[in-house]
């Protein structure tokens, strides 16, 4: 030790013995987790106490309830200190053992012993299943040499006997060993906590020496980043009798997989994705050049979603403290709201043969709802399972609630044709005629949105049209290359008279233009 750094140690110790006395400066105070905040991956934790110190200097000690891995050096425990009321002027972490009372360890000896006679029966119970299966091979061995050879029926029944002996047997000693390998585990613990009573619990405790400039309130807070906890959205969504309303109900699953459980902490969930936090880089120039003639032109890149509503981080201060044992998790209701929920049946045989039945809701919250799992409720009983993407505030998004297995819908290419056209044959004309046959065999009447699509083209060399439909309901979108219709089922049954709906499609363009081939 340095002159200076003895000289600073005297002056401490005059320091916090000054005035009223060391006794009354020097306080331990146990200070559990007492409030969580869960990112995605991730927590923040914290450690908070109240308190009244003196005025002038002060050393706390705080017992926290937490346990650093053993290889996790106390250097990067990551607990940070902040005081309120108060100055901290310096602070220090170390691990302690914490003696265990003689009840305790008379309680833990009780118990190994206990356990042991557990153990000692179970491996009595292995060895006599290991005995009756040798005694059962030497018999065995003994019967065959009497039996009568001449005569199968004795010869069958002897083997059969000892088949079905052996098998009982052998079932029965992987059942005791199986029990006297989990007895031996529970050994096993009870050793290792026992072993840690003898040698006392381990604690992490922080010294903190603090000043204050007059005698009143203060509060000492330890906060620590945890990785093995963090949650995650779930919906639960509930559709009326009525058909056209459904209740949407917010969950969050949180999880523990920490080695410390969380005893009526107040809980904070927070969809901020980082907890590190980044300076905003400079802006790059933006150069503007001119393209030679030849140059490629730049393309836009048009995926970014366009989102019709507000798309604010969420922090749900939860109403009530939270229990969560570690290595544990639980879902959590943080918000409920109603929303239209109106039934659509759409088909697309091109991409499946199914109807499948969906519907529009509304995130009725300010808030964002994360990309989630969704369970799917009716009358009660869960239906279903699905999942949803990213929901802006104010936003809609589609649901789907499965099939409608008795609605069959059959895509077919009746024809397809390319002929010469025009003076001197210079043109080229390709027919595709389609068919799609729906079948409603259940005795209900409905309305099916029935999609397909239309081949594009952005060449104005090529024609692309749509001719003899069958349907004048046949709503076609020549911009997005999309067809639809909407079709009244009527209620049907097995011999039920199919809707169906035909339509041809041309393409046209110079004989001498190569095109990519036409799909179907």
């Amino acid at each position: 030790m340095t002159r200076v750094s003895a000289l600073l140690s005297l002056l401490l110790i005059g320091w916090l013995t000054a005035g009223t006395g060391a006794q009354e400066r020097t306080l331990q105070i146990e200070c559990p987790i007492s409030e969580i905040t869960l990112y995605p991956e991730g927590a923040l934790s914290t450690h908070r106490t109240r308190l009244d110190l003196p005025r002038g200097g002060s050393e706390v000690t705080l017992v926290l309830n937490s346990e650093l891995k053993e290889d996790t050096p106390l250097l990067f425990s990551s607990y940070r200190f902040t005081t309120l009321g108060c100055r901290l002027l310096e602070h220090s972490l170390r691990r302690v053992a914490k003696p265990a009372t003689p009840e305790q360890i008379e309680g833990s000896q009780r118990a190994l012993a206990e356990a042991s006679l557990e153990v000692r029966a179970a491996e009595a119970l292995v060895n006599e299943s290991q005995s009756d299966l040798s005694t059962l091979e030497v018999m065995g061995r003994t019967m065959a040499e009497q039996v009568d050879l001449a005569d199968p029926d004795s010869a069958t029944q002897l083997y059969e006997f000892l088949t079905t002996q052996r098998r009982e047997i052998s079932t029965e000693l992987r059942r005791r060993e199986t029990r006297r390998e989990a007895l031996r585990e529970e050994l096993a613990e009870l050793e290792k906590r026992h072993l840690v009573l003898q040698s006392g619990t381990p604690q992490l405790q922080a010294r903190l020496l603090v000043e204050a400039d007059s005698e009143g309130p203060a509060e000492l807070i330890a906060s620590r980043f945890l990785e093995d906890a963090g949650w995650s959205q779930e919906l639960s969504i509930t559709r009326d009798s009525d058909g056209v309303t459904a209740e949407v109900s917010l969950l969050a699953r949180i999880r523990n997989d920490t080695t410390r459980d969380w005893n009526e902490v107040d809980m904070t969930l927070s969809t901020v994705q980082t907890r590190d936090f980044q300076v905003l880089p400079p802006l790059d120039p933006a150069i503007i050049e001119v393209l030679e003639q030849d140059s490629p032109q730049a393309v836009v890149d048009d995926r970014s979603s366009i989102f019709q509503g507000t798309n604010l981080e969420a922090f749900h201060q939860l109403p009530r403290p939270v229990t969560l044992e570690h290595n544990q998790s639980k879902a959590l209701l943080i918000e409920r709201f109603q929303t239209a929920c109106s039934l659509q049946y759409l088909a697309r045989p091109l991409i499946d043969s199914s109807c499948h039945v969906q519907s529009r809701l509304r995130n009725e919250t300010d808030q964002r709802i994360s990309q989630a799992p969704v369970n799917l409720h009716q009358g009660g009983v869960m239906i279903g399972r699905t999942e949803i993407e990213q929901v802006p505030a104010g936003a809609s998004f589609m649901v789907s609630w499965g099939l409608r297995p008795n609605i069959q819908v059959e895509r077919e290419l009746l024809e397809r044709r390319s002929i010469r056209t025009g003076l001197l044959n210079g043109g080229r004309l390709t027919q595709l005629r389609f068919r799609i046959t729906v079948r409603n065999l259940e005795n209900e009447a409905l309305e099916l949105l029935l999609e397909d699509r239309l081949p594009t083209s952005s060449s104005g060399d090529i024609e692309i049209r749509v001719t003899e439909p069958s349907s004048p309901t046949m709503e076609v979108r020549e911009d997005t290359g999309q067809l639809r219709w909407a079709l009244e089922l009527p209620a049907g049954g097995p011999d039920a008279e199919p809707t169906v709906v035909e339509w041809t499609v041309e393409v046209r363009h110079s004989a001498d233009i190569k095109t990519t081939p036409i799909p179907e």
